[in-house]
């Protein structure tokens, strides 16, 4: 028994050692958001002034016809 001695051979296969690296990059840069940003305004605001006029077409349509300034006068 003294010429043995205790020994474990042990194989480890690697097939390739492989690095992963994720960078973060932009959709978009600032000035397509600042310019998306613009123009999502502008489409906002053109509907506000073109809602506020008809608003106010409606109330004198209304106003004229309640205090009844489109009848026709009859002789």
């Amino acid at each position: 028994m003294d010429d043995y001695q205790d020994l474990a051979l042990i194989t480890v296969y690697v097939p390739t050692l492989t690095h992963k690296v994720f960078a973060e990059t932009a959709k978009m840069t600032f000035n397509q958001f600042f310019s998306n940003v613009g123009g999502l305004a502008g489409v906002f605001i053109g509907f506000s002034i073109v809602t506020i006029v008809d608003f106010g077409f409606l109330f004198v349509l209304l106003g004229r016809t309640i205090f009844g300034l489109d009848k026709e006068k009859k002789s």
